[in-house]
């Protein structure tokens, strides 16, 4: 009896340090028109997406001003739907700059606003706008699923970020709640509570 109650309270006990924050799905996304060439190939005025799905789980707290990962997957699709995905590649916001972006290598895309000076990169923003990318020339010889990418012209862009949880419309993987740390801990310690008072019962 008395280790059958010591093993509840160890199991109520060990719930309570349990503190779990529920993830989401988080999609970035760069828009715009981009000429340049993919595989040697040319293309001119072609519309372009390039989208970043993340966990917010997996979005790392600042460092020094800088949020730097590589999400979950990264494609480029363009107005024919044709989709590239981008290896070793990814997304970022120097506060200290007041900029997010995308980039492999180097910073490929940047967008500057006041807001990004505490972004965090887990919920909704934008759309923010820019009429050129200011660092299109470090977008060369991107390597994609279908060659070697070069980008000498991108106007017209926008920035979105999306939450899915948050999405007003289609399909979204919202969060999922997980148990609540204090609610495991009063199981085990009403367990516990059930064995002593059988104890006092007994010794009456």
């Amino acid at each position: 009896m008395k280790v059958t109650a010591f093993f509840l309270s160890v199991i109520g006990a060990a719930f309570l340090p349990v503190s779990l924050a529920p993830a989401a799905q988080i999609t970035y996304a760069f828009a715009g028109t981009a000429t340049g060439s993919i595989a040697g190939k040319s293309f001119s005025d072609v519309s372009f997406t390039v989208t970043a799905v993340a966990d917010t789980a997996s979005v790392p707290a600042p460092a020094a001003g800088l949020i730097s990962f590589t999400p979950a997957s990264v494609t480029i699709a363009d107005s024919a739907s044709t989709s590239l995905a981008i290896p070793n590649s990814f997304v970022f916001d120097n506060q200290k700059f007041q900029g997010v972006g995308f980039g492999v290598g180097s910073d490929d895309i940047q967008f500057l606003d006041p807001s990004f000076a505490t972004y965090d990169m887990k919920t909704s923003t934008g759309p923010f706008f820019e009429a050129s990318d200011p660092a299109v020339s470090d977008w060369v010889n991107m390597s994609t699923s279908k060659g070697s990418l070069t980008v000498t012209s991108l106007t017209d862009l926008t920035f979105t970020a999306t939450l899915a949880s948050s999405s007003s419309g289609g399909t979204s993987s919202p969060s999922v709640p997980l148990p609540s740390a204090a609610g495991l801990s009063l199981v085990g310690l009403g367990l516990g509570a059930i064995i002593a008072y059988r104890r006092r019962r007994v010794a009456a």
